[in-house]
């Protein structure tokens, strides 16, 4: 990533939870080499500080959710994540964008909302 982000001028802090999941979850028959046009697509693409799946090429989103959403720990790891994005929307929606009020109305420090904005993408807006 680093490599990639040097030659896009690109900053990226890392990669979601589920994106590194859905990574070592696809099977790579091109091996290191799709690996690595995989991860330079990813930071070519990449609207935030983190890579997430939107960034993944669909054959891999695909392929290693077709694996997983049949275990309880696949499933219930996509409910959680897609409930903590819809959750924090509704409070910025609630608060009009509002990062310090959203912040001290959920109970958590301003850097932590911050955060989590990042990862999920979501602009104050």
């Amino acid at each position: 990533m680093e490599r990639y982000g040097a030659r896009y001028g690109r900053r990226i802090d890392g990669m979601t939870r589920e994106a590194v999941e859905l990574l070592i979850g696809y099977e790579w028959p091109g091996n290191v080499r799709e690996l690595k046009n995989v991860v330079e697509r990813a930071v070519a693409y990449v609207r935030g500080p983190f890579i997430t799946t939107e960034e993944l090429p669909e054959v891999v989103v695909r392929s290693a959710r077709r694996q997983d959403r049949y275990t309880f720990h696949g499933w219930k790891q996509m409910t959680l994540e897609r409930q903590e994005k819809e959750f924090l929307e509704k409070a910025l929606a609630e608060h009009s964008g509002n990062v310090t009020q959203t912040a001290k109305a959920l109970g958590v420090h301003r850097s932590t909302l911050q955060r989590l904005m990042r990862r999920w993408n979501l602009s104050a807006s």
